[in-house]
């Protein structure tokens, strides 16, 4: 069998979900039916009561254990709750955690400093862990806790890498099957165009320039386009990569990636490149989503649109730039693609423009429910950071009054 590795291409893992192995203190997948558990039942006769989160449950049998997937349940600190106590997965996951907790842990992945993805963090860190994309999968080898290696904090070794290859494993028969994908598509050199309809949106489309340079393929300039009709929500784009000879190799490396494109636009996908490594004559590419849907997205364009400038500028300006968010939301950085503040960066400064985009993500009704103060504070799950202070949500809610 031919080695192959794929390449990540800007640590985004490391920063949004892979620092030693890694998640968010909250669910990407659950809120969309996607979390998954083996679970048993807290009453008698059924199985437990499932989150609100739009989970799949089993039904019961007479002693009250679950017969399906368990469900999980949205916490208030932005972590999940799982309905699976006393499963023989939950234990082995718990017996380990307390050497995780030493070598991942603590400030890092337990607290989420330093922008770290809290991925032991939550009150329920079985439910937070087993919820990240790209953790618990069907083959425990390629989980990005077991591929990860040493970075910012120290690779996994025995006995904990051991453990954790063992409850990997454990989980894998109940991890559900892989998003929809598209069929094998042959990658051309230059500019290709892959129509994405059979996965739910008439009309939408990927297009990348690929160029081979000995056995590295590399896709850049990539980009959604959504059709005239209606905008599309996507999250954590997945390549599979098919050798000539039948094996099948999984990139994850846009794990991270959750963004909306307006109808009859065109935006990039995540940072817009991907490198292959290992690519060989006769391979094939597929690509699925694990979420993809019709959206409506709210665009005030990139020069206008915000009724009061000046008070972005007095309050949400100094609040974003303190909390360091331009570290992502900037060109080329990780969150650039779903909220573009690079105004605030450039030389002279464009208020106007960022407020605009700001604007796409505010909620005039109920200010602290706006997805911009939501996401740094933990309301929202993916978001890798989660601890702006009070001064934070004052300053930005005093913003999005002014643009009622």
């Amino acid at each position: 069998m031919r080695n192959r590795l794929l390449l990540p291409l800007s640590f985004l893992l490391a920063v949004a979900g892979v620092a030693c192995g890694a998640t968010d203190s909250g669910s990407l997948l659950g809120g969309d039916g996607y979390g998954k558990g083996a679970g048993n039942g807290e009453s008698s006769g059924n199985g437990s009561t499932g989150g609100p989160t739009g989970n799949t449950l089993g039904a019961g049998d007479d002693d009250g254990n679950s017969t399906g997937p368990g469900g999980t349940t949205t916490l208030a600190d932005g972590g999940v709750a799982s309905d699976d106590a006393g499963s023989p997965t939950r234990a082995m996951f718990e017996a380990l955690l307390p050497s995780f907790n030493t070598t991942c842990g603590g400030a890092c992945h337990a607290s989420g400093g330093a922008n770290a993805p809290a991925y032991l963090g939550g009150a329920d860190p079985y439910a937070t862990i087993k919820a990240f994309p790209g953790i618990v999968v069907s083959s425990p080898a390629a989980s990005i806790l077991m591929t990860k290696g040493a970075h910012e904090g120290p690779a996994l070794a025995n006995p904990l890498e051991a453990s954790i290859l063992a409850w990997l494993t454990a989980e894998a028969p109940s991890v559900p099957t892989g998003p929809a994908t598209t069929n094998p598509i042959t990658v051309a050199t230059g500019n290709n165009t892959v129509d994405l309809s059979s996965l739910g949106v008439s009309g939408l489309s990927l297009s990348f320039t690929a160029t081979l340079s000995g056995d590295i393929m590399t896709l850049s300039n990539m980009a959604i386009a959504a059709p005239a009709t209606t905008g599309v929500s996507i999250t954590y784009p997945v390549f599979y990569v098919n050798g000539a000879a039948g094996a099948q190799t999984e990139n994850s490396d846009m794990s991270d990636d959750q963004q909306t494109v307006g109808a009859g636009t065109s935006d990039p996908l995540d940072t817009g490149l991907l490198i292959l490594s290992g690519w060989a004559a006769g391979d094939t590419l597929q690509v699925g989503f694990t979420k993809l849907a019709k959206a409506t997205v709210a665009d005030a364009g990139s020069s206008g649109g915000c009724k009061d400038v000046p008070s972005f500028t007095t309050n949400a300006v100094p609040a974003i730039k303190a909390n360091t968010c331009l570290n992502c939301h900037n060109t080329g950085g990780s969150g650039n693609a779903a909220l573009d503040l690079s105004g605030l960066a450039a030389t002279p400064e464009n208020d106007t423009a960022a407020c605009a985009q700001a604007l796409t993500r505010i909620n005039t009704t109920t200010p602290a429910q706006s997805d911009i103060i939501l996401a740094p504070t933990g309301g929202v799950a993916n978001h890798p950071f989660k601890t702006a202070p009070a001064s934070f949500v004052t300053m930005m809610e005093t913003w999005i009054q002014a643009e009622k």
